[in-house]
């Protein structure tokens, strides 16, 4: 998990990481609509989220001496940015790469060809791991297998 404003950068690895990806995005989606309508001093507001997901391989680099920062970068990375960047609020854009590991009917086109997710995968919760266990070396090139 990386955060950036008001942004988060999930990483799901393993099997089946796109459909937990993707059945994340949608829960996430559905949270905000009940947990995203506030009553403020000035009026009513209602927040959204809008998400981009990708597969792919991506670079992380942990710099810094005295405060440590995860840089994540790459090709890969820049085809998520632009995947959340292309979905409006309320919607989850994925790519052609992340499509293709998806059941058929999950995804749907608009009409400027951005894909976006239609349904939830209803993909199955892992169990959590416990501290200290499944370490990633952050300097390594990230691949689903």
């Amino acid at each position: 998990m990386k955060w950036g404003g008001d942004a988060v950068l999930l990483l799901f690895q393993g099997g089946g990481h796109a459909a937990r990806a993707c059945t994340a995005a949608l829960e996430m989606r559905r949270t905000m609509d009940v947990v995203g309508r506030l009553r403020t001093s000035c009026g009513p507001v209602r927040l959204r989220v809008s998400t981009g997901v990708h597969t792919g391989s991506f670079d992380m680099f942990l710099v810094g001496s005295s405060h440590h920062e995860l840089v994540i970068t790459g090709p890969d990375a820049t085809t998520t940015a632009e995947q959340e960047a292309a979905a409006s609020a309320g919607q989850v854009a994925v790519s052609p790469a992340t499509a293709e590991l998806l059941p058929p009917g999950l995804v749907r086109r608009r009409d400027d060809g951005v894909l976006l997710l239609a349904r939830s995968p209803g993909a199955a919760r892992q169990p959590l791991r416990a501290a200290g266990t499944g370490a990633v070396d952050l300097g390594a090139r990230f691949d689903p297998p």
